[in-house]
C-alpha cells in the first residue's frame, strides 16, 4: 500500500491551521515546517503530528521552504498544502484511491474553490487547478514565490476540490502583497526588467480591467470590485518598486 505524506509550511497561522490539519488528519504522515511563528501555530500542529521542523527565512523563498518540507517526507506520494487550504471530503476519498492506482501518473492537478472574506469567488481568474499531489521521487520545488512543483512523468487530473481561504481580510491581503511585491520586484530587476512612468501609470488600470471586465470579476459584485482594486494595487507596487531599485 502506498503511503501519503502531507507537507505544510506555516507562519503565525493559529487561526487557520487547525481546520487545515483536521481536513488531512487521515494522511499517513503530516510534515509541518514552521517559519518562526510567534503565536500558537506549533502547539496546534502538535495535536496532529510530531513532525514539526523549523525553517525560518522571513518568507523570502517559498520554494526552498517547500523543498525542505519535501526532504522530510517519507511517503511514496506527497500532497502539498498551505495552512489556509482545506481538503474537501470528496477530494480526500479521491486521493486515497488515486495513490493506490497502478498507472504511470506522477502528478495530479487539483482544482480550487477560492474565497474572499468567506465569499466563494466566481471570476475566471480565480478558477484554476494546480499540481499538488505527486510522487516524491524526482520531484523538485521551484520559484521563490508562487512556488511550483516539477515532477517527471505523466500528469493526471483530480476532480475533488481544495477550499482556499487566501483572502482572509483586507489588512492581511495588503500585508501579504507588500511582502510578495518586494520579491517580485527584485526578481524582475535581476532579470533586467525596467519600468517607466507610462508603465507605472498603466499597470493598475490594465490589471483592474482584465480581472473585473474580461475575466468576470463583476460576477462577484462588491467582493470582486474590492479584490480587483487590491490586485491593481499589487501590480502598481511591483512597478514602483522596480523603479525604486533602478534609481
Amino acid at each position: 500500500m502506498n503511503r501519503l505524506s502531507v507537507i505544510i509550511v506555516a507562519k503565525n497561522e493559529e487561526q487557520w491551521l487547525n481546520d487545515c490539519l483536521q481536513s488531512i488528519s487521515w494522511a499517513d504522515e503530516i510534515i509541518v515546517v514552521d517559519d518562526g511563528s510567534t503565536d500558537h501555530t506549533k502547539n496546534i500542529a502538535l495535536r496532529y503530528t510530531n513532525n514539526i521542523f523549523e525553517y525560518a527565512n522571513n518568507y523570502s523563498d517559498f520554494g526552498s521552504q517547500k523543498q525542505f518540507a519535501l526532504s522530510k517526507a517519507t511517503g511514496e506520494w506527497v500532497l502539498s498544502l498551505d495552512a489556509d487550504e482545506r481538503v474537501t471530503s470528496e477530494l480526500a476519498q479521491e486521493i486515497k484511491k488515486l495513490i493506490q492506482m497502478p498507472n504511470d501518473v506522477s502528478v495530479y492537478t487539483i482544482p480550487y474553490h477560492n474565497y474572499f472574506l468567506g465569499h466563494p469567488l466566481k471570476m475566471r481568474c480565480e478558477q484554476y487547478s494546480q499540481p499538488r499531489l505527486f510522487r516524491r521521487t524526482g520531484s523538485v520545488f521551484k520559484n521563490k514565490i508562487h512556488e511550483v512543483i516539477e515532477v517527471p512523468g505523466v500528469t493526471g487530473a483530480a476532480f475533488g476540490f481544495i477550499d482556499h481561504y487566501s483572502y482572509k481580510s483586507i489588512a492581511s491581503i495588503v500585508t501579504k502583497f507588500n511582502k510578495y511585491t518586494d520579491i517580485e520586484a527584485h526578481n524582475l530587476y535581476q532579470q533586467g526588467y525596467r519600468t517607466n512612468a507610462l508603465k507605472i501609470f498603466l499597470a493598475p488600470f490594465e490589471t483592474f480591467f482584465r480581472r473585473q471586465i474580461i475575466l468576470g470579476g463583476w460576477r462577484d459584485s462588491t467582493y470582486g470590485l474590492i479584490l480587483n482594486i487590491l490586485f491593481a494595487y499589487y501590480y502598481l507596487l511591483i512597478q514602483m518598486k522596480v523603479w525604486e531599485l533602478a534609481r
